[in-house]
C-alpha cells in the first residue's frame, strides 16, 4: 500500500476531490501529503479499509433516533451525491443539503456556508435542559 501511494500525484489526486481547482496550490499538496510521512497512517489505513464506514444496513441505520445533517457537495466524484439522497431516506431524522459547484472537500471550498449549516443545524436540534 504504501508503494502504491508513493507513486501517485497528490496534486492531481486533490484536483480530483475538488470543483473549485484553484483552492490546490502548492501549501494545500503539502499539508493534505503529510499524513504520508507517520509511519502510522498505512497502519491506520489499512484499518479504516478492513472496516470501512457506510455499511451499515438500512434497518440499522432506521434506528439511529439523533439528528444528523448530512452536507455534501453536487460535484463530489468520491462519494456520489446519490449516497447521501439515499442516506437521508434511510436515516429517519437526517436533513440533506447539498451545495453547487461544490466537490469532496466541502469545507475547504465552501467554509462560510458550513458553518452557517452546522450553526442553524445545532439551533434547531439541541435539546434545551432545564436547571432545577
Amino acid at each position: 500500500m504504501r508503494y502504491w501511494f508513493e507513486k501517485r500525484d497528490y496534486k492531481q489526486s486533490l484536483f480530483n476531490v475538488v470543483y473549485n481547482k484553484k483552492l490546490i496550490d502548492q501549501n494545500a499538496v503539502l499539508e493534505y501529503t503529510r499524513p504520508f510521512s507517520d509511519e502510522q497512517f498505512f497502519d491506520a489505513l489499512i484499518g479504516l479499509m478492513r472496516h470501512r464506514e457506510g455499511d451499515l444496513a438500512k434497518e440499522d441505520l432506521q434506528k439511529i433516533k439523533h439528528p444528523v445533517l448530512l452536507i455534501w457537495g453536487e460535484e463530489d466524484r468520491v462519494i456520489p451525491k446519490r449516497i447521501g439522497k439515499r442516506l437521508s431516506i434511510d436515516l429517519p431524522r437526517a436533513i440533506y443539503v447539498s451545495i453547487k459547484k461544490t466537490g469532496h472537500l466541502i469545507p475547504e471550498e465552501k467554509p462560510e456556508q458550513v458553518v452557517e449549516l452546522i450553526n442553524t443545524f445545532i439551533e434547531h436540534h439541541t435539546p434545551v435542559h432545564e436547571s432545577v
